[in-house]
This record gives structure tokens, sequence and C-alpha cells, in this order.
């Protein structure tokens, strides 16, 4: 199912090439989970309004406009995704972990992944008919990789921090699934040592990239068997992916800057203290940098990932169907020769 979904994406989006437009949602909610890649307010509802802070997050969120999940629900005809915290379907909170460990600055546990859940399911919303995206994974890595050097093998340190990071995921995606969520939406890491936070020195930035290629290996392995479940429906994004074809082609996306950020300055004191932040970028510069701060994408970057998650779960309209049959069809074909 999986194998078939990703061929359908790929088709879907050749529909702008050959000239063709026309696509539906068939979904009556969006439910959003994870961490700051998705937050679009909530830990600064929280914080009262310290985190992230103004000027250098300038709407609420971890980057200078809003996330990929408000331009997904925008482009399914939702409206815009707004925080749990103000009555909205974002569930996600910047430094959010998939587990129960604290997060750090005097918050409490219950923004991480499981908290996320359990305010969802406490609360009035019906998962009749919506879509369920889940993106976290990252803060646990990151913090991983920091704590790393200091164990007796850094390399099942990360191993096991990958696969325990992704099981606690899977565990909040069977919660979701026990209160009647049946579509889903997850998407996996991009490389972490291709951030500006790791991409300075070889050491960290390969040490950055198997930690993602861990997680993603051990998450991938857990969803095939999630998905198995009769009435259970996976789309997996594959961000890793898209983000080497960014690396790989910036000026195919719209990019000029994949290395550095706009925003410099130690963290997490940048998102606390303005002070410590440096913005180096003017709005027509960051429309063509990939990064905002040293971990968090740009709002242009987030468009990209809303762009392809998009084409993961919109359905074509049934003048365009045969097209993407057809579109199946060629990519089958190919794959068999190449």
């Amino acid at each position: 199912m999986v194998a078939f979904l990703r061929v359908v994406a790929l088709a879907i989006g050749l529909l702008p090439v050959l000239g063709v437009q026309g696509a539906r949602a068939e979904y009556a909610n969006l439910f959003v989970f994870g961490d700051s890649l998705s937050d679009q307010g909530n830990l600064r509802t929280l914080s009262g309004g310290l985190i992230p802070a103004a000027p250098t997050y300038p709407v609420g969120t971890f980057s200078n406009g809003p996330t990929w999940a408000g331009y997904l629900s925008q482009s399914l005809g939702l409206g815009p995704a707004r925080p749990s915290l103000l009555g909205g379907t974002d569930y996600a909170y910047g430094l959010a972990r998939t587990d129960s460990t604290a997060p750090g600055f005097g918050l409490p546990a219950f923004l991480n992944l499981p908290g996320q859940v359990t305010s969802f399911i406490d609360g009035p919303s019906s998962a009749a008919g919506a879509l369920f995206a889940v993106w976290a994974g990252a803060n646990n890595m990151l913090q991983a990789l920091a704590a790393a050097p200091g164990q007796a093998d850094p390399a099942v340190f990360l191993a096991t921090e990958a696969q325990a990071a992704a099981a606690n995921l899977l565990t909040q995606l069977e919660r979701l699934r026990a209160d009647g969520a049946e579509d889903f939406l997850v998407l996996n890491l991009p490389d972490l040592g291709r951030t500006p936070r790791l991409n300075t020195e070889p050491q960290t930035a390969a040490a950055g990239r198997a930690a993602a290629q861990a997680y993603n290996a051990a998450l991938a392995a857990g969803l095939a068997g999630f998905d198995a479940q009769p009435g259970v429906e996976v789309r997996q994004l594959d961000v890793f992916g898209l983000f080497d074809r960014v690396f790989a082609s910036p000026a195919s996306f719209g990019f000029t800057d994949v290395t550095t950020s706009c925003v410099t300055g130690p963290t997490p004191a940048i998102y606390v203290d303005p002070a410590a932040a440096t913005i180096g970028c003017t709005p027509g510069q960051a429309a063509a940098t990939l990064f905002w701060d040293p971990i968090h994408p740009t709002t242009a970057a987030h468009q990209q990932i809303a762009i392809a998650a998009a084409a993961l779960v919109t359905v074509p309209e049934p003048g365009t169907l045969g097209l993407v049959l057809v579109g199946v069809a060629v990519l089958v074909a190919v794959r068999r020769w190449a």
C-alpha cells in the first residue's frame, strides 16, 4: 500500500506539468501533531508570548511565517491551521519529543507527543473523515546527538535512541487508531547533518545524517506493520529525500542558499531572547533561503514540504483520474526498466 501510494503521489505531481490542476480533498478535518516543525502557535500561547520570541519569530511559529501544516490545511480547503490552545486542530508544540521527557524551560511534559494525543482524545473533536498528520522525532535525535559524545559507544547509543523515538511515535499512532483515526500522514526526518547547526564540521554532519537515517529506518519499519492493519491507510512523506533533492538542485526549488541560516545565534537562547539573535536576511533573501535559524526551515521551505504533502493526500477530480492512472503506468514501467 505505501509503495503504491508513493507512485500515485509521483503521478499526481505530474499533473501540473500536463496542464492539469484539478484536485480535491476528501477530509473533514486535518489534525496535526508534532514539534516546532509543525507548531502553529501553541508554544507561544502556552508561554504567554515568550517562546518563540518576536521579532525573531514574527508570527508565533519557529520560522518567518506559517509552517507546512498551515499551507497544507489551506490547500485542502480547510482554512488556516490554528493552534489547539486557541480552538484549532494543530496540537503540535515546539520542543516536543515523542516520549514524556521534560522539554526544558520549565515547561510541562504534556506538550510532548503523548500529551498532544491525550488532549485530542479527551477533547470534543471527532476523528471521522479526518487526516491525522504526525511529524516528530527531531528533538529526540538532536538531543541524542548532543549527548552521544559522552557515551561509551556513541553509535549504539544513537541507534537505541532512534529505535525508542520511533517506537514511541508508533505507540501514539496506535492510540489515535483506537480513538477512530484511519487516515494518517507521517513525515520522516530530513538530514540533520545538513542543518546549519551541524553542517560546518564533517564529523557532526556525518553523525547528524546517520542519526536521521537510523530514526527513519526504524519509523518506516514500524509504519509497515501499522499500515497493514485493516482500515488503516498511511501516507509516508519522505522529507529526507525531498531535502536531498533540494540540496542537489536548489534553484529548481527557488533557493539560492541551502547551507546558512537567516537567523544566527546560540540555540536555544535565540528562541527566548531577541538580543541573542541576529537576523541577516531581507524578506526577499529569506524567500530564497532554506533555513530560518540553525535548525528550522524558512516558510518558503515549509511551502515545499506542503506541496509534497498535498501531492500525497489529495485526490484528482474525476476528469483527471485517467491521467493519473496513465502516470502510474508510466512510472511503473520506468521503474521496471531502471
